[in-house]
């Protein structure tokens, strides 16, 4: 069996070259930064038509539980049929099931930018229209992917690319019933046009072509996704694979941090002015003490002098207008192109109120890269980001917090594979920890850095840790009925228990404000349907969720919500506050339990 030569869920950082910056005398080294799907593995299945590829394919799947593998089906890259195919086909007089009906240059190219760590444009074939359509599927970033097709084993091009080759073993007969049971369900064929393929077609394709490819597999699964022992050992290789690949990641990037440990601080690193209104924010924002009101004003306003400081890096163009005063004009200056924010989830959202004061109709994506609690390493989860971005004149990056870089190296580098330049991103934290920020330069060197306060090493989150710990205090504060200050909130409902109450605000916090705003998106697409649904299913199938003695109350759950968390999306159109209202009372009626 083949070695699978799998990516890590981190990122592996490697010294490129060492090039020197004039800033006085030295310069920062220069490093090279891959991600976890730089090098990603390919798994290929192969066999019969009907023999059950897909179906294995997801019980591996199943079994490895990573959420960064993708299935791959050779159905896509079938080449364009001429008219005169094309009516053939639906005369069932089109061999599909020969290497040549196989655009193999395609789907070589698009396994090659996959493996590499680049985005893929992958084709779409329709068999009901006998054509390849004109709309492309993006693949990119996953860790592992798994190429399934009755030819996957069979082009050298392709076993070069491939870690592990399986060949899957079915009944001749099986073979034919479930391709019976494909063909009319889900691709509109009759049955008589199915039989006349396979025996004119398949059957002899097999023999010549396909089972061939068994010579070249490194494993044999016979019984498909009923041979546990098979997939078993697939997903222990892969993961045995994940685990060292982590372990050589952790120590790359402790050398990374060493080597950048005495380099001094690029120029293009933009601290703001420490004056006494900088000081004074810095104050009330560290102060454990400060109200969860003074908190929100405060960081608001830093974080409108962080985005107009960022867009002193943006380029401007000459522009004349003219003036209320009559034939007067002025001379000034208007953005020469568009620019775009990108919020790294979860803190970085709090960025936005002072993103939109700045530039109210800012194109907003986003990112969600959050810290693996075994390993400490970035995970990329979810991304949004717009289809033009990469003709984009400024790009901001933006994140409350950065310690260790290593999420902040991911966000540039999935910005880089997207087709943005790297001098026109802009990085815009808080707080920075001092070997992150020489790390992200080190790798980055053309991009800028707006940085507010420069903090020790390895600073723990605690502006998003501040956030919630007022948020829990909110709702103490509310589950204490005899409060003067929440005399007038609603009464919370008697069935909850403290620990039922403060674990469903913290869920519905940090579930929803991941999803918010991202309905278009495929990674948590469910979960935003879910909550754009959930309200009128309530109402007309399950009213007692939200009225009567197990109901949370809508007027309550709208305190808390639209006023005790200040969710900003409560009254946005892409997420009424109701529908965030009936989905937590759905929750809160489950006593928390699972979405």
């Amino acid at each position: 069996m083949n070695g699978l030569h799998t990516p890590s869920s981190s990122s592996a950082l490697s010294l490129e070259s060492l090039n020197l910056h004039d800033s006085a005398t030295s310069r920062l080294q220069k490093a090279h930064y891959s991600p976890p799907w730089s090098d990603t593995s390919i798994i290929g299945i192969a066999g019969s038509s009907g023999s059950g590829k897909t179906s294995l394919a997801y019980a591996i799947i199943k079994e490895l539980s990573l959420p960064w593998v993708v299935i791959l089906s050779m159905d896509s890259f079938y080449k364009p049929l001429t008219p005169e195919q094309s009516a053939a086909a639906f005369r069932n007089e089109y061999d599909f099931d020969a290497p040549e009906a196989i655009d193999f240059d395609v789907l070589v190219d698009r396994l090659s930018d996959i493996k590499f760590g680049k985005k893929a444009e992958i084709p779409v074939y329709s068999f009901e229209k006998h054509a390849r359509l004109k709309k492309t599927t993006t693949i990119y970033s996953p860790h592992v992917l798994i190429l399934e097709g009755i030819f996957a084993l069979h082009d050298q091009r392709v076993l070069d690319m491939l870690d592990m080759r399986i060949f899957a073993e079915a009944d001749a007969d099986l073979c034919l019933s479930r391709r019976l049971l494909r063909d009319v369900r889900e691709r509109g064929r009759d049955i008589e046009g199915c039989i006349k393929q396979w025996f004119a077609y398949v059957k002899p394709n097999f023999h010549q072509f396909v089972e061939p490819q068994r010579n070249v597999a490194d494993i044999i699964v016979p019984r498909g996704i009923e041979n546990t022992v098979a997939i078993g050992m697939v997903s222990d290789r892969v993961h045995k694979t994940l685990d060292e690949k982590s372990a050589m990641h952790q120590a790359e990037l402790r050398r990374l941090g060493q080597a950048s440990e005495d380099a001094p601080l690029s120029d293009h690193v933009i601290m703001l002015e420490h004056n006494n209104q900088i000081r004074g924010i810095n104050t009330k924002l560290i102060e454990s003490s400060t109200d969860r009101e003074d908190f929100v004003f405060y960081f608001d306003r830093l974080a409108v002098l962080l985005i107009e400081k960022a867009t002193e890096c943006f380029r401007f163009k000459p522009s004349t207008v003219q003036t209320p005063v009559p034939n007067g004009s002025y001379n000034g200056l208007v953005a020469d192109g568009i620019v775009s924010a990108v919020v790294i989830l979860r803190g970085g959202s709090i960025l936005e109120t002072g993103l939109k004061r700045v530039i109210p109709d800012c194109r907003t994506g986003r990112m969600l890269i959050q810290t693996n609690f075994r390993t400490g390493e970035p995970e990329l989860h979810y991304y949004s980001l717009s289809p033009d971005i990469a003709q984009h004149t400024g790009v901001m990056l933006l994140d409350p917090q950065m310690s260790s870089g290593g999420a902040a190296l991911m966000a540039v580098k999935v910005l880089l594979d997207h087709g943005v330049h790297e001098d026109r991103i802009v990085f815009v934290t808080c707080t920075a920890g001092n070997q992150g920020l020489r790390r992200l330069m080190s790798v980055f060197p053309d991009i800028k850095v707006i940085v507010s306060r420069m903090v020790d090493d390895l600073e723990t989150r605690w502006v998003e840790e501040s956030l919630l710990r007022r948020i829990t205090s909110t709702a103490d504060a509310l589950l204490d009925l005899s409060s003067a200050t929440h005399r007038n909130a609603p009464r919370a409902p008697s069935h909850w228990t403290d620990h039922m109450h403060r674990r469903a605000l913290l869920d519905t916090w940090d579930r929803v404000h991941e999803a918010a705003g991202s309905s278009d998106s495929k990674y948590p697409k469910s979960l935003v349907g879910q909550l754009v649904s959930v309200e009128k299913e309530m109402l007309t199938k399950f009213p007692e969720l939200v009225e009567g003695e197990r109901g949370l109350g809508r007027e309550w759950m709208e305190y808390v919500l639209g006023v005790g968390l200040r969710f900003p999306w409560c009254t946005t159109e892409k997420m009424g506050k109701w529908e965030v209202v009936a989905s937590v009372g759905k929750l809160g009626a489950r006593g928390w339990g699972p979405w």
